[in-house]
């Protein structure tokens, strides 16, 4: 019955959510009061409709914010692998989730079988029992990471999160694990009698001497509890700021390095002082998970619509000659062109609701099917509330493979140093995709384009005037029309707290003619206790101040790695 009453909505022409989205059919059935059916249910419903894969909404065209991180482990990114199709050889594993740190790019992966919230908790509690932690986790908006549980997990950990508004960016991780180079099958295990570094193809445990000199130093090494990229590895383990003096001995690396990197290195100036063991895999392939990111790549990019340089037909087709040529996918021409209506919504998009009730909000702080992502006071009677619905799957186990791991880590890294070593000391900042660099005339800029893993030019055009930074994800810049940007990380920039931490303040914070630290007030802090169902609002402070040691600073305002 409530089967039938849903299609003759949605394929009903007349009907004003004919072809829609969950919201615009919610609306009709309480409107006609002749079922009580709530979102979920349709949803479910939707998702079995041939149709809907067809007219589903995706925003597509939407302000971006620009992401910049400077330090190991501020920020990781996730994404599932859908490998369904041959779970049948991997004892019943669909899913295996990667997560990438944004700077040093190093990577996990954890295999799981069905992408619930407990199965997302279990394997992100695998990857922090190495030893590491992010202080922003970053994901797409799939009900495996805003779940309550896994939602619950991060907050247990300290983790902030944040969510890609737009589903059709291609990301780091996705072109790595389209082009990246994997070994498959199992290695052979070298502990004597070694071969030049090229001649193997997997992971070698040895001792490096890094060079002097070296602006973008190569390779990654781990000590206080961080990700670093030293020259020298007793300066790193001090954290020392005064010039380096340290015998080769007391400089030398010791890890394990995926052979990619290591060659890499290598032809930077790095000495192989040592070798103790290798895994060498004979058999590799390129591309592991290229069948999935093709599958979901054409989706994507055509929901991001044409590059604005392709404004007449002639552009456009040569952009769909050229994708097909680079990327081996056909893009339909119908689906670039989407409607920005209805049709160009998501069907979970976030609801907002003005609140007059106490006893309604905190009805939706303890529903099990909505997710309360953000709250604003109007004024003593009101509050504006927004939310969206979740879903929660069935709990499976997992496992590891940390070879898929690292080279996924050093695909991505090499991938990055490419564009920094051409940069070389142009470069102001930089992240997982995007870098904020000098530009000089008749110099090499990084090329731009629509492809994965290529850069955009996120300023239309313009060029930054002036850029300050103050340390991890925390910098300010003016642009060439006048338009002022700073991003703080731990705190939202609004109309009170700008009027403390801005521009100017950090600008003089960084040249030492500002106060050590700012305190900005926060007074409408909402706290959630999951445990008890409950809300509290409270004031809160914040210091701002400038904290960086991930490098050594010099004078003139310039970082350079430990042991230069």
């Amino acid at each position: 019955m409530v089967e039938k009453y849903l299609s003759q909505i949605y394929y009903n022409p007349e009907s004003p959510a004919s072809f829609g989205g969950v919201d615009s059919i919610y609306r009709v059935v309480k409107d006609e009061g002749k079922h009580k059916i709530s979102r979920n249910k349709i949803r479910l419903w939707l998702q079995k409709q041939d149709m809907y894969t067809l007219h589903k909404p995706v925003r597509y065209r939407f302000k971006r914010n620009r992401v910049v991180v400077g330090a190991i482990d501020e920020q990781w990114e996730a994404d599932l692998v859908i490998m369904d199709s041959i779970s049948k050889y991997n004892n019943g594993f669909k899913y295996i989730l990667t997560v990438i740190d944004v700077l040093s790019k190093y990577a996990w992966a954890e295999p799981i079988k069905t992408k619930t919230g407990e199965n997302l908790v279990k394997a992100s509690e695998k990857i922090l029992k190495k030893g590491r932690k992010p202080e922003t986790f970053h994901s797409d908006k799939g009900t495996e990471f805003m779940n309550r549980k896994f939602q619950a997990f991060l907050k247990k950990h300290n983790i902030r999160f944040f969510t890609t508004q737009n589903e059709t960016k291609a990301s780091i991780v996705e072109r790595c694990n389209k082009y990246g180079e994997y070994p498959i099958g199992h290695p052979e295990i070298i502990t004597e009698n070694f071969q030049p570094i090229s001649d193997y193809f997997g992971l070698v445990k040895c001792s490096v001497l890094p060079p002097r000199a070296l602006y973008h130093p190569v390779l990654p090494y781990h000590t206080q509890g961080k990700l670093m990229f030293p020259l020298c590895r007793t300066c790193a383990d001090n954290l020392q700021q005064e010039p380096c003096h340290h015998s080769d001995a007391e400089r030398t690396l010791h890890g394990t390095w995926v052979t990619l990197e290591l060659e890499k290195a290598l032809g930077k100036g790095y000495e192989l002082m040592r070798v103790d063991e290798v895994w060498h895999f004979p058999e590799h392939t390129d591309g592991l998970f290229k069948d999935y990111i093709d599958t979901f790549l054409k989706i994507k990019q055509e929901a991001s619509g044409f590059p604005p340089e392709c404004d007449t037909d002639e552009k456009k087709g040569k952009y769909i000659a050229d994708y097909a040529a680079k990327e081996g996918i056909q893009l339909d021409p119908r689906q670039i062109v989407k409607n920005p209506g209805k049709f160009a919504q998501r069907p979970n998009m976030t609801k907002v609701k003005i609140i007059s009730d106490p006893a309604e909000y905190f009805d939706l702080l303890s529903s099990d099917q909505i997710n309360v992502t953000d709250a604003n006071f109007i004024n003593d009677e009101l509050i504006e509330v927004h939310f969206e619905n979740v879903d929660e799957f069935v709990e499976s186990d997992g496992k590891t493979n940390v070879v898929i791991a690292a080279f996924t880590t050093a695909h991505a890294r090499l991938k990055l140093y490419g564009v920094l070593e051409q940069l070389n000391r142009r470069v102001l900042y930089f992240d997982t995709d995007s870098v904020i660099y000098v530009s000089k005339e008749d110099e090499w800029e990084p090329p731009t384009g629509s492809y994965i893993g290529q850069l955009t030019d996120e300023l239309d055009g313009g060029y930054i005037t002036t850029f300050v930074s103050g340390g991890p994800k925390n910098y300010a810049y003016e642009t060439s029309t006048d338009k002022t940007v700073c991003k703080v990380r731990g705190i939202t920039l609004n109309y009170r707290t700008q009027q403390h931490v801005n521009f100017d303040v950090m600008s003089g914070m960084v040249r030492g003619e500002g106060p050590e630290k700012v305190t900005v007030n926060i007074p409408y802090k909402i706290n959630r206790n999951t445990k008890e169902k409950s809300g509290k609002t409270r004031s809160e402070n914040k210091d701002y101040r400038i904290v960086y040691n991930k490098r050594v600073i010099v004078n003139n305002f310039d970082t350079l790695p430990y042991g230069f």
